[in-house]
This record gives structure tokens, C-alpha cells and sequence, in this order.
């Protein structure tokens, strides 16, 4: 994503939560007290766990999954806006569903549930095989209410040219000083609906990290 774009983007946010423009470099997207409404609420995280049998299966390396994501760019190269077109009401509804639940397990700190919500090429690429099978073994703690991630926006759901979704997301993580981070979420429609397929997160110069 290139500069202005990200800038544009924050921008905007602020603007659509009340925060003067002139002031956003210091100030917060929203009042502490604010910032809980834009919280996915752990409870939100209703999406059923994978199969035993499922996750066994991930665990075993698969040479399809090797490779990154086709929108993944070098940490070098300014992000650009991957070619596409702009989703329908539904499609974008249903993405955004998915993106949303996905912050509200990662709140619910339910890492087995989240697994549900991710491509099989997804997991194989960012857990390793012993992480995979003993899934389970992880209990769910849910986050302090001040470790829970913020999502702010969700914004321009398009269909890119190889069939997935991709939109930015406006977030703000307990571990990050900005007030505000914007990454690129990348879902494929399966058969169970819309999973994650790719996430980007983004320096302050605009190049992928």
C-alpha cells in the first residue's frame, strides 16, 4: 500500500470517529471508554472447532502450501492495492463476518476455534506441524479487556482477480503504540464459506512487514 493511501486511510478513520484531523498523529481513534464498542467480544467467537481428524491431516507438510500467498510483497517493495473490483453486499457482508470473528477468537484467546476460520494453506504456512496437531492442548484464556484487539473498519471488500476477497482492516493491538494499525486481509471462498488466506501488516513507510 502506498503512502498516501495508507495516510488517506487513517485519515478517513479518524474523520469517521470524531477525531480531529490536524490532531491525529497524537491523539487516540477513540476515548478508552469508546474504544471497548469497537472490541469483537470473545462471546462473538461461536465458530464450531476443526475435526481431530481435520487438524491431523494439516499437520502433515504439504509442498501446495510451501509457497506465500500471490499478494504477499517483499518487505522492500510499497504495498499496492492488488487488481479487482468491488465485492457485492453480500459477498462483502460475509467477509467481513469472517474477519470480525476472527479478532473476537484471537479476543477469546480460543486459538482452536481460530483455526476454523483459516485456509488449510494458511495454517500450514504460519503453524508448525507439532503446533497444528496439539491444538487442542491449548486452553482458551480469554485476553484483559486492555489486550483486546480493536477493530475500527473494514474497509473496501473487493473480489480480486484470482476469486478471493481482499479489505483493509483499521485495528488497534495492546502491543502496538499507534493508535491505529491498518493491515490487508485476504479471504478464499471454501466450502465452508469464507476462510482467511493472507494477512499483511504494514511498516509507517508503507512497505509490507
Amino acid at each position: 500500500m502506498r503512502r498516501p493511501l495508507v495516510l488517506g486511510l487513517v485519515v478517513g478513520i479518524f474523520v469517521l470517529l470524531g477525531a480531529p484531523v490536524a490532531s491525529a498523529q497524537e491523539a487516540t481513534p477513540a476515548a478508552a471508554a469508546d474504544r471497548a464498542a469497537f472490541v469483537p467480544a470473545p462471546a462473538t467467537c461461536v465458530i464450531s472447532t476443526l475435526l481431530p481428524s481435520v487438524l491431523n491431516a494439516l499437520a502433515t507438510p504439504s509442498a501446495s502450501a510451501a509457497a506465500a500467498s500471490p499478494v504477499a510483497v517483499s518487505g522492500e517493495v510499497p504495498f499496492a492495492v492488488p487488481a479487482g473490483e468491488a465485492a457485492d453486499a453480500e459477498t462483502a457482508a460475509a467477509v467481513t463476518a469472517t474477519f470480525r470473528q476472527a479478532w473476537a477468537c484471537q479476543n477469546a484467546g480460543n486459538l482452536a476455534r481460530y483455526f476454523s476460520l483459516l485456509t488449510e494453506d494458511e495454517i500450514r504456512r504460519n503453524f508448525t506441524a507439532e503446533e497444528i496437531a496439539g491444538v487442542f492442548e491449548v486452553p482458551a484464556v480469554e485476553l484483559s479487556e486492555a489486550d483486546q484487539t480493536a477493530v475500527f473498519a473494514i474497509l473496501e471488500v473487493q473480489i480480486l482477480t484470482d476469486g478471493r476477497a481482499g479489505a483493509f482492516v483499521v485495528i488497534d493491538t495492546a502491543g502496538d503504540p499507534n493508535p491505529v494499525e491498518i493491515i490487508y486481509m485476504v479471504a478464499a471462498e471454501t466450502d465452508a464459506g469464507w476462510r482467511i488466506d493472507d494477512i499483511l501488516c504494514f511498516s509507517e513507510d508503507g512497505t509490507a512487514c
